[in-house]
């Protein structure tokens, strides 16, 4: 792989952050050794900064507690990836979508063709009156 930027490996590590905190439960707290292993971190220090960078950034609810090497996740904001069985109602918008979309563009040709046969009507009345103004000119003269 490609070396990554101090800031790519930043964004890589939050996002690690984020999947590691949304499969956790409350039975199973983070700890810091966890952490820093599964981070690639070198310090209590930097999983710290890391956490509080999460945490600044509302990524997550958390809190840490050195003295016990925990990290409490309460809450994560919703990650880059569907979950699990949504993609059925994902799916079930998308197709009420497609149908409401249907029925507006079944809607906006019906109007364009009501417009198109209101203006070919126009147009031939002027032309009948243009016809027959025509006749009177010339029965007048």
């Amino acid at each position: 792989m490609p070396q990554l930027s101090p800031n790519q490996e930043h964004k890589l590590r939050l996002l690690t952050l984020l999947t590691l905190a949304a499969t956790t439960t409350n039975n199973a707290p983070l700890t810091y050794s966890n952490l820093q292993s599964a981070l690639s971190l070198s310090s209590p220090l930097a999983l710290e900064r890391l956490v509080t960078d999460a945490i600044y950034a509302d990524l997550v609810t958390a809190t840490l507690n050195p003295a016990k090497g925990l990290v409490a996740i309460s809450s994560v904001t919703a990650l880059r990836d569907i979950t699990p069985g949504s993609v059925t109602s994902i799916m079930a918008s998308l197709d009420a979508w497609t149908g409401r979309c249907d029925a507006v563009l079944k809607e906006l040709e019906a109007e364009v063709k009501a417009v198109k046969e209101g203006a070919e009507s126009r147009a031939k009345e002027e032309a009948m009156r243009a016809s027959q103004v025509k006749k009177a000119e010339s029965a007048g003269k």
